[in-house]
């Protein structure tokens, strides 16, 4: 579960201990192995966003 709140992307996984499930707070994710968070992070603001999207793919290809 990835939250986006005040400038902050917080990520949480689902994990199990023994019969019960718990959310823990991670610095990176699981989901999408080889994602460059703070890569991500730099674009994530940017006011329009196609242009956030198309300069990100451009970072993404280097």
């Amino acid at each position: 579960m990835w939250f986006w709140e005040d400038g902050v992307l917080e990520i949480y996984h689902l994990r199990q201990q023994g019969n019960a499930l718990h959310y823990e707070k991670v610095s990176t994710t699981e989901e999408v192995k080889g994602i460059d968070l703070d890569l991500l992070l730099r674009y994530i603001n940017m006011v329009n966003h196609v242009d956030a999207i198309k300069t990100f793919q451009l970072a993404l290809q280097k």
